[in-house]
């Protein structure tokens, strides 16, 4: 204790004795008044979870804002292979030939009218009349 002054010793000695104080200081409160509080804070809860998904759903919208309306298509035609660049569609690696069309829109069985396609698919037949090979 010689080492400490004394005046240092007695400040630090009475903060010590306010801090245990005030930690052992009791805190008064109803039941009901903790109830109703965290009834508050468990609404307040739900409608912060609210406000943030929209957040991020706008969030999303303003990203991208113009929607998908269809799948996108390989769309080519070939009679006795006349167009061989269109019996492999799939192969895109053709220089200046580009069969993909956007949007693709399709007629729905019992609707009139087209409507946003929802799968493709490729046809590939020969008519038996005339013995025409014929790829869609």
């Amino acid at each position: 204790m010689s080492s400490v002054p004394k005046g240092i010793f007695l400040k630090l000695q009475s903060v010590l004795l306010f801090v245990s104080h005030l930690q052992a200081a009791p805190v008064h409160r109803s039941r009901r008044h903790v109830t109703l509080r965290r009834a508050r804070q468990s609404s307040m809860d739900g409608i912060a979870v609210r406000r943030f998904m929209f957040g991020i759903l706008a969030l999303c919208a303003a990203i991208h804002p113009s929607a998908v309306v269809g799948i996108d298509c390989y769309v080519c035609s070939s009679i006795n292979r006349t167009n061989p660049y269109c019996e492999d569609t799939f192969n895109t690696n053709y220089p200046n030939i580009n069969y993909l069309q956007t949007n693709c829109m399709a007629y729905r069985k019992g609707r009139s009218g087209f409507f946003p396609a929802d799968h493709c698919i490729k046809i590939n037949g020969i008519s038996g009349e005339y013995s025409i090979k014929q790829l869609k």
